[in-house]
């Protein structure tokens, strides 16, 4: 079964693209050197997984070259060169003493461009195939599944006869073994070639993950395997944010749903972005930007933080909202272990009915007991009217007031929270006396 996830989810978390134009995770996690790698870690981040094994190997093989220090020099011009080299188009040079001599010699008089690209290539390719034979001084290290059969495919292009020659001599290929490389690459061996083009790209994704992981202190998440639903979470920080403040958060297996309170500007909806990101990253096996993660593994993260208006659907901002509700409600009956992140339902209505409404949805999500839920809303009287509810955990951001400004601690604790700021804010902004100027002007 298939991880569930929109794209409302990747927008809210800025996964990829973003309306604010804030940071965007793919662009902050994408340190690789290749075009390819590029497009291997996209792949990547488009399927997340709910399958331990496949996540627990992507995370292993980070894991591996983080903690062995493992990194293999190469440019990225060249590993572009040898894509372009294996993918040309072009006739394959023929194999044979007076081709090569005649590709030589009406290149040294007549230089041209499929010559030189394809003679460029098939030197790069050489110098690649040389470094990532690496691998073959690390076998004592017990290779993952992955880099073994890298290797594997690394010494079967090392047997092939002309390859051997030449590194056993450490020559430059001559005229001649460029015509039999170029047959051999391109054509008898290809498909072995562009595996092995895969395979350094896969290595380029590992290793720039490994080397984020040590700049940004990022832990690897730990799996459950028994029966228990509990999230634990330890200096949990949103990455985008320059001088975070960490938070500690644990989600009990008896507790289905999160009520979270908070004025204005305490870091609730920041703290849910960063609680999606790593239920997410998790669910690629990559590192999550805190000091530890134990997660169950959920089948689904659905997340309502950002709903944009929609001019095209002809609906009220409310309306879409209950549609919204309406699509997480049907996820919830299809299939059991998703996370559910809502920030603030019901904005686009009026006060009495948003809170009656929130009421209600939180009291019934409140019963769903094989999924977690967060909720997050300035409605006290909620928090108020289900304190008594066993499955249902009340945490809150404070503010208080020092020398008549607010002051926050953006710390995260138990209970809920009845301070409200807007008014405050609307002051603050002077909204009122201009306002007024605008009146008696």
């Amino acid at each position: 079964m298939n991880f569930e996830i929109d794209s409302e989810t990747y927008r809210d978390l800025e996964i990829f693209s973003t309306n604010s134009g804030g940071d965007i995770l793919f662009s902050t996690m994408n340190r690789t050197k290749t075009e390819g790698g590029k497009r291997y870690l996209k792949k990547l981040m488009q399927e997340p997984s709910c399958d331990f094994i496949e996540l627990t190997k992507k995370r292993d093989l980070i894991k591996f070259f983080y903690t062995h220090k493992l990194s293999v020099e190469f440019k990225g011009y060249q590993v572009d060169l040898v894509e372009h080299y294996l993918e040309f188009g072009r006739l394959c040079l023929r194999p044979n003493f007076i081709d090569a001599i005649y590709n030589h010699l009406h290149y040294k008089i007549n230089p041209n461009e499929v010559y030189y690209r394809i003679s460029t290539g098939i030197k790069e390719l050489l110098r690649l195939i040389r470094t990532f034979s690496i691998f073959n001084t690390v076998t004592h290290l017990a290779l993952p599944e992955e880099l073994q059969e890298g290797l594997n495919l690394i010494n079967k292009i090392l047997g092939y006869k002309t390859v051997n020659k030449l590194f056993a001599t450490n020559k430059n290929p001559d005229c001649f073994d460029i015509n039999q490389l170029d047959s051999l690459f391109r054509k008898a061996e290809k498909e072995t070639m562009l595996r092995f083009l895969a395979f350094v790209y896969k290595v380029d994704v590992y290793t720039s993950l490994s080397e984020f992981t040590k700049i940004t202190g990022w832990c690897f998440p730990e799996y459950r395997q028994d029966a228990s639903q509990e999230l634990v979470l330890e200096g949990l920080a949103h990455p985008a944010l320059t001088k975070p403040v960490q938070n500690n958060f644990c989600l009990g297996d008896d507790k289905v749903l999160v009520y979270l309170t908070g004025p204005n500007m305490a870091g609730k909806s920041s703290f849910l972005k960063a609680l999606g990101l790593s239920i997410y990253l998790s669910h690629i096996g990559f590192p999550v930007p805190a000091d530890k993660m134990v997660t169950p593994i959920f089948k689904g993260l659905i997340t309502t933080i950002n709903l944009p208006d929609s001019i095209h659907e002809e609906l009220s901002h409310f309306a879409r909202e209950v549609k919204r509700v309406k699509k997480v409600a049907d996820k919830l009956y299809e299939r059991e272990r998703l996370f559910v992140i809502f920030d603030e339902l019901f904005r686009g209505t009026n006060v009495q009915d948003a809170l009656e409404a929130t009421s209600l949805i939180t009291a019934t999500l409140a019963q769903i007991k094989k999924s977690k839920i967060i909720i997050s809303s300035h409605f006290s009287e909620v928090a108020n009217k289900l304190a008594d509810t066993s499955t249902i955990s009340f945490n809150y951001f404070d503010c208080e007031f020092i020398d008549d400004e607010p002051a926050f601690s953006y710390k995260i604790k138990e209970g809920f929270n009845q301070t409200r700021l807007g008014m405050y804010i609307l002051t603050s902004y002077n909204v009122f006396s201009t306002l007024k100027k605008a009146v008696e002007k």
